[in-house]
């Protein structure tokens, strides 16, 4: 009877663990587990360095998928980071790698005791690795050197196909372009970060980091929650430190987790310095972080990468009013940098990797055109009395226009057929408006960056853009049609020559013949350096 019993419980705890296993492969669970590394042999010692070799460690993971991430912490004794340099092999069970350096996380602030390694991503097959580290100075006792050494094995699992996020155009507005939120990418916590509570901030710069991990995978998903095992696991901080990701495929990802579930600015943890306290004040404050999957060092991100990040800038700048080529003062850190700026601006860091720094003057001016392409709302004083306009938006369903109480009708005029009360608004056109008293005029819509219009006999009234333009750059077919200077009106002074055409005005232009006026706002730059 024993014998039946111990039958059915072993059954049955088979059972439950083919389950497990089963359910691994078909969630893609996160196995994470962490090594101590103990030092084998004797240290090899010179008159001028030291080798410490470490023990081979078994991986402890099962059924890894679809890659083996690593990362090591460790904690020294009176040995200065740039006096030692650590190596890692891996071993498939064929065969021993090359050893290869291991660089200290650029997104992580390390004290002259504690360092971090960033993220390593070896094959899915790797049964063993090992460490050594080699010291500029002879030792001759390793706890001298260091106080721990310990090694994080991650694998993230697979993720799902339908979890792979198809890259959308993105059209301007409100909301950010489309990204993989956070349940998307199989976080282990969700939307939720019960370790480390979101806290609201109020963001003015937008600060640009790369993971400097591998450029390629086939998996991006995966490489992201490594990134969260990492940042709230083996760190500690409870949570991913950026709050957006972009993959080399342009896919975007939700990072840090958000304040209620909105898109309130929630402070990271990127930005040079995250405290025992991440909710403690430290430089994160009124910044948001953007990282780029991959280094950037010596190559270039892909185009669609960088247009995804000037998208995600873009929209947050128009939702904060941030002007993206100015440069602003940052309290938290008492610096003056460029309100969007690579990691290394607030401390001693490489990232975001030389290549990617050296587009960042480009991707400001970029993220400047998409944000002059968000719908605008332009206002304007009216005087009592007759005024002129224009409506210098792309009107349509989605505009809107609002006059004082009282506006009179809008009057156009027409060189055949002379004055006419309007029912229907047309960009490009000048209008004659009478206000009761002063007040405000207001209007909203996509702006207006060029126009083409139609001019036919002598004098033509015609409308503006949405930004200023100098006459030198008005063209017109065919050339040299223009006989007058552009006369604008103010009231009490009457007609005068313009200097410029200015949005929201109107104003006369006197052709020799039929023909088109050509107004340009100045060009917008493309995204490519």
């Amino acid at each position: 009877m024993k014998n039946v019993v111990g039958l059915i419980f072993l059954f049955f705890v088979f059972l439950t663990l083919t389950q497990m296993v089963q359910a691994q492969k078909k969630l893609g669970l996160v196995q994470t587990d962490e090594v101590s590394l103990v030092p084998v042999g004797n240290i090899l010692s010179s008159e001028y360095d030291s080798e410490i070799l470490f023990q081979a460690i078994t991986i402890p993971l099962y059924n890894v998928e679809p890659f083996l991430a690593v990362a090591i912490v460790w904690e020294m004794n009176t040995i200065e980071q740039n006096e030692l340099t650590l190596f890692i092999r891996s071993d498939n069970r064929v065969k021993w790698s090359e050893w290869q350096i291991v660089h200290a996380d650029e997104d992580v602030v390390s004290s002259t005791e504690n360092i971090s390694s960033a993220l390593l991503f070896l094959e899915k097959e790797t049964q063993f690795i090992q460490c050594k580290l080699l010291l500029d100075t002879p030792v001759s006792n390793y706890s001298s050197v260091i106080k721990s050494l310990k090694i994080t094995f991650i694998s993230p699992g697979a993720t799902q196909q339908p979890v792979k996020h198809a890259i959308v155009p993105y059209k301007v507005s409100t909301s950010p372009p489309a990204f993989i939120s956070r349940t998307e990418w199989s976080c282990p916590e969700g939307q939720s970060s019960p370790r480390w509570t979101p806290l609201q901030t109020n963001v003015s710069h937008l600060i640009v980091h790369h993971t400097a991990g591998s450029n390629s995978s086939s998996d991006w998903a995966a490489v992201v929650r490594s990134i969260w095992v990492y940042h709230a696991n083996t760190l500690g901080w409870g949570d991913i430190g950026y709050n957006w990701l972009v993959d080399p495929n342009g896919a975007l990802y939700q990072g840090r987790t958000w304040l209620y579930d909105s898109l309130e600015d929630v402070r990271g943890g990127h930005f040079c310095g995250v405290s025992p306290d991440p909710n403690g004040i430290n430089n994160n404050e009124q910044t948001m972080g953007v990282s780029l999957l991959g280094t950037f060092t010596s190559v270039a991100p892909s185009d669609t990468a960088l247009k995804t990040l000037r998208n995600i800038l873009a929209w947050k700048a128009h939702d904060r009013t941030i002007t993206p080529t100015d440069t602003s003062f940052h309290a938290p850190t008492g610096l003056t940098f460029p309100n969007i700026s690579g990691h290394r601006v607030g401390c001693s860091t490489e990232c975001p990797g030389e290549s990617l720094y050296t587009r960042l003057s480009t991707l400001r001016l970029a993220v400047d055109s998409v944000v002059k392409t968000f719908p605008v709302t332009l206002t304007r004083q009216a005087n009592a009395g007759w005024n002129m306009f224009s409506f210098p938006v792309e009107l349509n369903d989605e505009s809107t226009i609002d006059f004082p109480v009282g506006t009179s009708s809008l009057t156009r005029y027409d060189c055949i057929g002379g004055y006419s009360i309007e029912d229907t608004l047309k960009s490009g056109k000048g209008y004659w408006m009478k206000l009761p008293s002063e007040g405000t005029i207001s209007v909203s819509g996509t702006p207006l960056r060029s126009d083409t219009l139609e001019v036919n006999c002598d004098w033509n009234f015609i409308g503006t853009l949405s930004e200023p333009i100098s006459f030198s750059s008005v063209l017109t077919i065919p050339d040299g049609i223009l006989t007058s200077s552009f006369f604008g009106y103010a009231l009490g002074t009457g007609y005068f020559a313009a200097d410029s055409l200015l949005p929201f005005q109107s104003y006369w232009i006197k052709v020799n013949q039929p023909g088109k006026i050509i107004l340009t706002a100045p060009p917008l730059p493309n995204i490519k350096p």
